[in-house]
């Protein structure tokens, strides 16, 4: 996770110096980057190293936002291998505030999409500071970023991902940050360093930027490029998170402009994206995913996905030639009035067979929620519908069931 995009100009905000960093707002402490100036590139623990007694330190994998990250064997469990996160700087009250976020809120988190957190720890280094780690689990396997560099050409541009692939790629995820949305929690650090795919599933692997929905205090985290521009004033929500996964999903299937390595600059066009010209449904996804106003946004992950599929189905028909019809989630079939546009006239006995075959169904409907179904009275012969103008007639026998009790 990169601290880059820290918000401030919210209370959210505990940094004592602001920097600006390409229209963002970054707080970092001065001590802070003296030592990711000096020395926080040197890994404090090397191989062998025994963490709390338990997690034997095999190498590092990578420095994060928050410090270094490391791969261990858990010598009390199997000797499993896990992730140790450690912290940039463990006298920062910032940094340790990070931690017991995860501490709250990330213990209890279970998704099988998320990195599971097994455990929180404390270690000192030689000169008996105290240093912090998150223990979470391992997961094996390559990270969207790393797919996609692997399409990189030796003159510096990107072969995107084909489109079918990386929606398929959103959808696997988009469940997994709906949870976390439901639980309260945003997870603010979308992006394809974030996501590793392993040989059964993509999963989430890094939480540390994970906040509380309605916590006013927290301190955001987020990646140049990625986060939304509001944040700073509205703090995480969902429309934020909808945000970093549309830019997410256009850097995927796009050589989407870089600044520093970074992703940069407003969302390309059709015109200068073919793939975009070629697909106008993904592009305008994308293009309501990341718009500038949070409330023209996607609601919910939910419904992203559900346009995801519309579109994924969309370029599975012209590819193949053939409809690709699918059920929505959010309508279901139409209801009509019985017989309306047909040429014949309607007879009062046609009218009361249809609606003994309407009770019918949702008997079966009703009988398929219930263990054991309620009693029904049985009513024939002469039917009686009252006097309505031109309606009041002596009709053919026609037998209906009729539920004693209503169905539910």
């Amino acid at each position: 996770m990169s601290a880059e995009a820290r918000s401030a100009g919210s209370p959210r905000y505990g940094f004592s110096m602001a920097v600006k960093l390409a229209g963002s707002v970054a707080a970092v402490t001065a001590a802070s980057l003296l030592v990711w100036a000096l020395g926080s590139f040197a890994p404090p623990l090397s191989a062998g190293t025994l963490v709390a007694g338990q997690y034997e330190v095999k190498g590092a994998l990578a420095h994060g936002g928050l410090g270094w990250i490391y791969l261990a064997v858990d010598r009390n469990v199997d000797d499993r291998w896990v992730v140790l996160k450690g912290l940039l700087d463990a006298d920062a009250p910032d940094a340790v505030g990070i931690v017991d976020v995860e501490k709250r809120f990330l213990a209890t988190v279970d998704h099988p999409g998320i990195v599971s957190i097994h455990n929180f720890v404390e270690h000192h280094d030689r000169a008996g500071n105290p240093m912090g780690f998150i223990v979470m689990e391992y997961v094996g396997g390559s990270s969207l970023k790393q797919i996609m560099e692997d399409r990189r050409h030796e003159d510096g541009t990107l072969d995107p991902l084909p489109v079918p692939q990386a929606i398929a790629y959103a959808l696997e995820v988009l469940p997994a940050l709906g949870y976390l949305h439901g639980q309260g929690l945003a997870y603010c650090d979308f992006k394809p360093d974030n996501v590793m795919q392993s040989d059964e599933q993509l999963k989430l692997i890094d939480l540390g930027a994970t906040v509380a929905m309605d916590d006013d205090d927290a301190v955001i985290y987020g990646t140049r490029g990625y986060q939304a521009p509001e944040i700073a004033r509205t703090g995480p929500t969902v429309a934020t998170d909808v945000y970093t996964v549309g830019r997410t999903l256009a850097i995927l299937v796009t050589d989407f402009p870089q600044t520093n390595g970074r992703a940069s600059g407003q969302l390309p066009g059709p015109k200068e994206v073919p793939v975009f010209a070629q697909h106008e449904s993904l592009y305008r996804a994308i293009l309501r995913a990341t718009d500038t106003d949070a409330a023209k946004r996607f609601p919910s992950m939910d419904e992203l996905a559900d346009q995801l599929t519309g579109v994924l189905h969309e370029i599975a028909a012209a590819d193949s030639g053939n409809q690709q019809p699918r059920l929505s989630t959010h309508f279901s079939p139409q209801r009509a009035i019985y017989g309306a546009g047909w040429d014949v006239p309607l007879t009062v006995t046609s009218v009361i067979a249809a609606v003994g075959e309407q009770v019918d169904r949702d008997q079966e409907q009703h009988d398929a929620r219930q263990e054991a179904p309620g009693p029904f009275l049985i009513v024939g012969n002469e039917v009686g519908l009252g006097e309505p103008p031109g309606i009041a007639q002596k009709i053919e026998p026609v037998w209906i069931l009729i539920a004693r009790h209503p169905c539910s």
